[in-house]
Parts: C-alpha cells; structure tokens; sequence
C-alpha cells in the first residue's frame, strides 16, 4: 500500500446489495462511485459496528473485572473456594423478570461501589453513547448464545456388507517359487487390473496407458479378489493391503504381489527356494515410522544378496499401496516427473501452460520445466487422492508429503531434514 497513487492502484468489486448501501449512506444516485464514497461508507460502517457491541465489550470488560478480582480476593484469602466458584460460573438461564423486568442504574451494579476498571469502562460507555450494563436485549442474545450450543455428533460409515471370495492357490506359483522360472505361465494381473471394479478405475485407464500397468510389477488373482462382486457392488472399500512380495533371481526387476493366504502356503517353500525370496513391505504413514521400499526389513530367503528393484517401480508401488511419505527430496521429484507436475517456481515461458494442480499437459511445456517420462496425457490428482482416501479408510493424509503433492504443493528440503 505504500505505493498506492504513484504506481499501485486498487480497484473496490461489490455487490448489489452493498451498492445500493453506499448510495444511500452517501446520499447520491450517480451512476459510478469512487473510492471516496467506499471509504465514507465504511468509517460509518465501523462506528455503527462500535456502537451496537459497545454494549457486548462492556459487559465482557466487567465481567472480567468481576472474575479477576474474585480471583485476587481468593489468593489473599478473603474469599473460600466456593464463593470464587460461585462468582466464576456464568449462570446458565435468566428469569423473565432479569431478561425484561425495568431496572435502573442502581440494580445493574448491585449497590457494590465501581472498580476503578468498571468506572473506566462506564466512562468510555458514556463517551459512545452506549448504555452499559446488562441490557434486555443483550442478555436475550446470550441466553439464546446457551440455548443453541453447536453439538457434534459423529457418525461412522461403514463399509457395505459383502461376502469374502475363497481363497485360490494357483499349482503353477509353486513350481515358480521352486525353480524360479516361467513367469509367463502364471496368472497374472496388473495393478490396473487390481482396480478395475473400482469407481476409478475407467478414468484411470484413459488418463494414462502406462501407469499401474508395467511390466515389472504384477499380482496374483488372489490377491487382487477380495469379495464375490455383484452388478451394484465396488472394491473401493475392498481392496487388499500390500504386505508380501515375491522376487526371483531370474526376474531381477519383477515384483509379484501375494495374498497373505498365498504367502502363508508358499513360506515353507521359499525358505528351501534357491531361486525366489519373499519380502514383507507395508507403506510409509508416518514420518517416525522407517521405509521398507527397499525390501530389506524381512526377507525369507536362503541366499543373502538382493537386487533392488529401479526406482520408478517402486514410486508406483508406493502410490498403489497408499505411502505417504518420501524418504528424500530426490525421490519426491522422480514421482512428480512421473505423474507431470511441476510444484516449484514457474518459469515465465511456462505461464499459462501450468493449471491450478501444477500439472503441464504440452509436451514442449514439459521439457522446459525438465519433466521426463511423464505416464500421464492428464491430470491424475483428483483419481489419486481417491485412491489414497480408499487406503486410508477415511483418515485425513492432507499434511502428508503426497496429500501436500496431489493438491499442489511443492515440498522445499524442510520436509526432508532428519
């Protein structure tokens, strides 16, 4: 505002109704008003504002008084405990006669002389021509105020009654886990798949023809089965946790998702396995709580060396299964290369080719803000955080490092520090 005259200007947009308020507080029916006429209708605004809660100010200053000297008497003795109790509590109903009945100066202080605070108070009263005291009016507002105390009720949804699906043990999954060998005899599904009787699940497939869809991360059908489906029902509330991983020495890359079911039955077998390991993993949900993407907390395998999957799997692993968190700076940027969002500093080349998520939909705009290998032709904000909110079963993630990231915030190396 320093500037305002010279090269800084300031503009008033209003309605209607406060229009019509201006001009009938200015006097004047001219077309355009200027910011002169907004001023004057505002210092009147602000007066009258003064005028009808100087009674409330009032009433809330002695009542202060009232109880900090009750307080002052109590330490000094002069009072007990329950006579300071007595003072304190604000009564929680008033009889018609104190709402209504007509009292003079006198009744409003109860015949007890003025504190030098309550008579400074009176004296500003005065000054405003404000009545002070215990007014009809104000105290029909403050019994109407205890009347209607908001209440806040919670109310749980649940999740709609389903029935489990049987559990199913591919035979081929045991001889991979023997021999380690003939993926493409096994079936199963992408992370796609897994949502695809989801309300999501059509959006996410048009916004991208890569994401969730790889080749080196895969799950069994039992695992992505949860309950018998009928025409109605949706596995947003159903889909199953990511707790058990099998890898193969053959497939260095490859990450096959488990049932707990299939990872109970298979355990014996990995444990004299020479080709396969099993790997338990949990995401990331909260700050205290270690990584495990690198898939070394628990291993059950008999050889100790263990390849770790690239990077850009596990950033969509991670978003699969519902982690919150980044463990350093590096790996926030890979996933807003890989979803196309540019959450830092815009370049003026790029103005106008962002939208409001941070999300760069042109080609030629990407490779200015230096995304690389976007999977994404639109925005996927809005079905991610859907996802997220079925992983978290209605507990907030905003604050998080990836609820800050799908609605549009950068994370600077604060986020990060140990």
């Amino acid at each position: 505002m320093r500037k305002l005259g010279s090269d800084h200007s300031i503009l008033f947009f209003a309605s209607g109704e406060i229009s019509r308020k201006i001009r009938t507080c200015v006097g004047t029916s001219r077309h355009t008003l200027d910011s002169s006429d907004v001023l004057i209708w505002t210092l009147r605004e602000t007066c009258t504002q003064i005028i009808d809660n100087g009674a409330l100010w009032a009433s809330q200053g002695e009542s202060f008084d009232r109880r900090h000297t009750a307080w002052e008497k109590y330490e000094k003795g002069e009072l007990t405990q329950s006579e300071v109790a007595d003072i304190l509590r604000e009564p929680e109903s008033r009889t018609l006669e104190e709402l209504y009945g007509v009292r003079g100066e006198e009744d409003l202080t109860s015949g007890r002389p003025l504190s030098e605070r309550q008579q400074a108070i009176r004296e500003r009263c005065q000054q405003f021509g404000i009545r002070s005291g215990d007014s009809s009016a104000l105290l029909e507002e403050q019994e109407r105020e205890l009347a209607h105390e908001k209440e806040d009720e919670r109310e749980v949804q649940r999740a709609v009654g389903a029935t489990p699906l049987d559990h199913s043990l591919d035979p081929v999954l045991i001889t991979f886990v023997q021999t380690g060998q003939d993926l493409n005899r096994l079936k199963l599904v992408s992370l796609l798949k897994c949502l695809q009787e989801t309300t999501q699940s059509s959006t996410l497939s048009t916004m991208s023809k890569h994401f969730f869809q790889s080749n080196q991360l895969f799950a069994t059908e039992d695992f992505s089965r949860t309950i018998v489906l009928s025409s109605a029902d949706r596995m947003d509330d159903f889909l199953r946790a990511v707790r058990w991983i099998l890898t193969s020495t053959n497939y260095p890359n490859v990450l096959l998702l488990l049932s707990p079911f299939e990872a109970n039955i298979l355990l014996p077998r990995v444990r004299l396995s020479q080709n396969t390991s099993l790997h338990v993993y949990s995401p990331r949900t909260s700050r205290k709580v270690r990584s495990m993407e690198d898939l070394n907390f628990f291993t059950v395998s008999p050889q100790r060396c263990f390849t770790r999957p690239r990077p850009r799997i596990m950033h969509e692993l991670n978003l699969f299964s519902g982690q919150l968190f980044f463990s350093d700076r590096k790996s926030f940027k890979d996933v807003c290369d890989m979803l196309g969002l540019c959450l830092g500093e815009i370049p003026n080349t790029l103005r106008g080719k962002i939208d409001g998520g941070g999300f760069v939909k042109d080609e030629g705009a990407r490779q200015i803000a230096g995304i690389r290998d976007s999977l994404f032709e639109n925005n996927p904000m809005a079905v991610l955080r859907e996802l997220i909110g079925w992983r978290r079963k209605g507990r907030g993630f905003a604050l998080t490092h990836v609820g800050l990231m799908l609605h549009g915030n950068n994370l600077g190396p604060e986020e990060f520090a140990v």
